[in-house]
């Protein structure tokens, strides 16, 4: 089992929603070997506050060395 436990915080002025988030589980060369999308309980971020998430894995592949995570967006400019 892995588990993934992060913070996502607001340092703006106005609340601002949550994107869907990726996240990639990497071997040692760094290239990709599985990859999901997930979405969090709260839809949003207060303006200067944070939440936190937790992600968790049942099966990782064995091979994995390290995660990397990232928003996905659908405009490219956001």
């Amino acid at each position: 089992m892995l588990v993934v436990e992060g913070k996502i915080t607001n340092a703006s002025d106005e609340n601002k929603r949550i994107p869907e988030l990726r996240a990639e589980l990497l071997d040692a060369n760094q290239n990709t070997i599985t990859e999901w999308t997930f979405t969090l309980d709260i839809g949003f971020v207060v303006a200067g506050n944070e939440t936190a998430f937790r992600e968790v894995i049942i099966d990782p592949d064995p091979t994995a060395v390290d995660i990397q995570l990232s928003f996905v967006t659908a405009d490219p400019n956001s």
